[in-house]
Parts: C-alpha cells; structure tokens; sequence
C-alpha cells in the first residue's frame, strides 16, 4: 500500500530483459517443459515463468484490493502505482481508523485469496506443468505476503504489516495475528511435510507415482532388504532424505549384510555435505567380496565425485586433484571396456587446462560400452571444449 523505496521504473527496466531470457527459453523448450512428467530443469523453468508473470499479476490484483476497498469505504484513489513486483495505492478520503485498517488489509486478503485459490486448483487440474505453475503462484502469493512483506516491515520497507498491527482495534489485530500465525504455519507444511512434498511429486512426475506405487505395494507383499531399499531409493529419487534414510534404517535392520544399501547411504550423505561420511559408504562396497565389478567401478566413481565436491574452487593444479584422478582410474581398471570413469577423468583434465590429455581419452571412447547411457551426450560437449582450448592455447 505505501510507496516502496526503489522506483517502479527501475523494476520494469530489471523485468523486462530478464522477463524476454525467459520467454526465449520456455519457447526453446515447450515441448519438454510442458510434457507429462517434470524434470529438474522443467521446474526452474516453470519457477522463471512464476517469478517474471505470473507474480507481477498478483502484485497487480494486491494493489487492486486496496483501490477496491478505498472505494467501496467512500474514498478515492489519488494513485495506483504497479511496479511488477511491488506496488502502492494512495487513498484519499475521511476514513475512520477501523477503514485504514481494512484498506491496508485488504491487498493482502485478496493475495493470500489468490494463492489459496490457486493451491485448490492444483487439486483438480491433472496436467503437470500446470500443477507446479498453480502451486508455485500459490505458495508465492501466500508466502510473499504473510513472510517476506512481513518481515519487509520490520525495516520500514513495506509498511502494510507495521501499520496493521499498530491499528487501536486490538480485536481486529488479534484475530488477524492469529491468522496470520497458521498461515505461516501452513506454508511451513507445505515446504517441509512429507504428505505436501509427496503429493506435489505425485502430481508432477505421474511416473515417479507409479514407480513409488510399484515399491510400496512389493514392501507390502515382501517387507524384504531388497524392497525396502527400492522404496528408500525411490523417496531420494525426490530428494525426500529423511524419509529415504528412515527406510535405509529399515533395510540395515533386516540385512546388515546387503552391500547394495551403502551406494544409496553414501549418496544421503553427499547430499548432507558429509564428504567423509560418503566415501567411507562408497568404500565399503569396493571393499566387499560380494559387489560386482560393475558395481564397485560405479562406487569409486561415485567417491570421486565427493572429493571433488570437498575441493576449494580455487584449487586448479593437478596435483590437487590426483586423487580423484586415481580413484577414476581404479574404476577404470574394473571395468576396461567402460567408458564412465574415462569419461568423468577427461571432463577433470578439461576443468585443470589438460585438453590434449582429455581429448585423447574422449576419442577412445567410442568403442566403449557406458554404464550410464545418458553420459555420452556429454562426449561432443567435453570435445568441443577441449578442441576450442587447444586452439585457443597454440
């Protein structure tokens, strides 16, 4: 409702580069993004439309609801500024305490109206993309506003919430903070609970739901290792670790001795930032007498990536990274005829300026089977960066 401190002309400069980088990407990419089953890639690209269209119309409609209630009190709108992202209306008129209060309510009312009605509609709509564009829209709106104008207030940068809570009608203010309480609540729940979380997923992937349906119902006829460690696996394949590592638990009690259990443990924690913790996992399958050469090569390469992941950017010398190197080459003793390990060695030698080194590795593998199919889209990528350094070099 006040005037915010960056000017409105400025946010639409901002916008509208960024708002034509986003249009050219989703035109690009419609058919994937707007297909049956979400990627990672998808979703940001979805969260980009969210953030550059949809969110300007709600600020839109914010500051809408505080025209409308000006008028409807028998006032008049002096201004209504839109400023993409944010926005003010200035209200002219005799207005009693209690008509400031609803008019300074009012925009936020009728954002948090939107999201709601936006996460009710993803109930119903069975599409997709259209799912994750009315949720992300809906816990935006409702958030934007019960968080970050919020708190936006405590600095005196948006006043709506300052002035609310200061209003003399204690009985108004009380039952507001009380619903403002459980809202924050609610969006608390909707981005950590596992029933929110599970449902956007299910809504989102329908072949992860299937898959995920499919491992329940074989825990279901045979709570066995094996059963549960798919489940485990399938709740991590939506980056739900918790739950992941629960079932994990649950497969170590059942059999300790099922090796397979520690690739999946080394990864929950690589993603918790464990370096150590997932190398000692990924060790212990190389170490095992009963895992695969297949399966041990896919373990080393897997260490490899967590030590390179515990590595300062600003560490480039080779020597730095031998042992990563080392651990690739392990894998590549393994598995001879594979090409993952090479592969991931000449991605390293083209990050350390080594291209003639990469370039000659990436050329031996055309002859190799892959353990991982989708890496050999990534040959002519590495090629080419190799081959342009090199010219660039001489």
């Amino acid at each position: 409702m006040n005037h915010f401190p960056f000017s409105e002309d400025i946010q639409v400069l901002v916008w509208f580069p960024l708002a034509l980088i986003c249009l050219k990407e989703v035109k690009e990419n419609w058919r994937q993004i707007f297909d049956k089953d979400l990627t990672v890639s998808d979703r940001r690209a979805l969260l980009k439309i969210t953030l550059f269209f949809a969110l300007p119309v709600v600020v839109l409609i914010h500051e809408i609801g505080h025209a409308l209630a000006t008028i409807m009190l028998g006032g008049v709108v002096k201004e209504l500024h839109f400023g993409i992202w944010w926005g003010y209306v200035l209200p002219i008129g005799d207005f009693s305490s209690l008509d400031h209060l609803i008019i300074t309510l009012a925009g936020n009312v009728v954002q948090m109206a939107i999201g709601f009605l936006c996460l009710i509609a993803a109930v119903f709509v069975p599409s997709p993309p259209i799912v994750a564009l009315l949720v992300y829209t809906g816990l935006y709106a409702i958030g934007g506003t019960a968080i970050i104008y919020a708190l936006m207030s405590t600095t005196d940068m948006y006043l709506d919430w300052s002035k609310i809570y200061a209003s003399p009608h204690t009985e108004v203010t009380s039952v507001v903070a009380v619903c403002h309480a459980l809202i924050v609540a609610f969006l608390i729940y909707c981005f950590y609970g596992a029933r929110p979380r599970i449902w956007f997923a299910g809504k989102t992937r329908p072949k992860w739901k299937k898959d995920n349906q499919a491992a329940l119902d074989r825990v279901k006829a045979d709570p066995s290792a094996v059963n549960y460690l798919s489940l485990a696996w399938s709740y991590f394949f939506i980056g739900m670790d918790r739950l992941s590592f629960k079932y994990l638990e649950k497969v170590k009690v059942l059999d300790p001795t099922l090796v397979d259990r520690y690739y999946l443990l080394g990864c929950l924690e690589r993603n918790r930032g464990k370096t150590k913790a997932a190398v000692d996992a990924f060790e212990e399958i190389v170490k095992s007498r009963h895992a695969s050469k297949d399966t041990k090569a896919r373990a080393l390469m897997a260490a490899g990536h967590c030590l390179s992941d515990d590595l300062p950017p600003e560490n480039k010398s080779l020597e730095d990274h031998r042992k990563i190197i080392e651990t690739y080459e392990q894998a590549a003793s393994l598995v001879t005829d594979t090409a993952d390990p090479l592969f991931y060695k000449a991605s390293l030698f083209n990050k350390l300026g080594l291209h003639k080194e990469a370039e000659f590795l990436l050329k031996e593998l055309d002859r190799m089977k892959w353990l991982d199919p989708s890496l050999r889209a990534g040959v002519l990528t590495e090629l080419k960066v190799a081959r342009s350094n090199e010219s660039a070099d001489e």
